[in-house]
């Protein structure tokens, strides 16, 4: 095989460090979306992590649209308030 056929070499591993801070960071998001009311968790995990529209959110929790954008956006606020909090402690 002619060596301008072979894929270009992988990037460097992680190191220790980084895989930690990553660890962190996840364990944070983690801890800040637990603590979620429970409304405004599942409109952010369905969303977020399901990748559901505003519409099929409405649909599936039998609310309107506006309440979903309402619920998500309290939700991401205190997610994002919640891990920058944690991670200057």
């Amino acid at each position: 095989m002619p060596i301008e056929t072979l894929p270009e070499p992988a990037a460097e591993l992680p190191t220790p460090e980084l895989l930690s801070e990553i660890s962190d960071g996840l364990r944070r998001l983690k801890d800040a979306v637990r603590r979620l009311p429970w409304r405004q968790r599942e409109v952010f995990v369905l969303r977020e992590y399901g990748g559901l529209s505003y519409e099929d959110l409405a649909c599936t929790l039998g609310v309107r649209p506006g309440t979903i954008m309402s619920r998500l956006n309290r939700a991401r606020r205190a997610v994002a308030a919640a891990v920058e909090e944690e991670g200057h402690e």
